[in-house]
């Protein structure tokens, strides 16, 4: 990978904006071709009961969730980006969490906001 795009974050494109990354240069051919391949593969199997929830965009926080968790951002780790999805990678989002859960992962983003304290 150039550093540009993570492989998770190119499990969650879509097949368009792999194309437009590719042409952007953002990624190289065999990337391109590596996705566009797992995501083919991935549509053949069937899906497993989880899966339905699929990969989504938490605008919220500015993080990816796949299958209602959140994963890890594409940074290196020397970037130390203190993004949403590095500090809280397998937690459920919140959709999939109930009102305490939401209520206590808040209070943990209150408490970690080095712009609150």
């Amino acid at each position: 990978m150039n550093g540009w795009i993570g492989r998770t974050l190119l499990d969650c494109m879509t097949a368009e904006d792999i194309a437009a990354a590719y042409d952007k240069g953002r990624i190289t051919w065999a990337e391109y071709q590596a996705a566009i391949d797992r995501r083919k593969a991935a549509e053949q199997q069937e899906p497993a009961p989880s899966a339905t929830l699929g990969h989504r965009y938490d605008y919220d926080r500015q993080a990816w969730t796949v299958d209602g968790r959140y994963v890890r951002c594409g940074h290196p780790e020397t970037m130390q980006c203190g993004c949403y999805g590095r500090e809280h990678e397998g937690e459920q989002a919140p959709s999939q969490r109930t009102q305490a859960e939401e209520v206590q992962s808040l209070r943990r983003l209150v408490q970690g906001s080095a712009a609150l304290r």
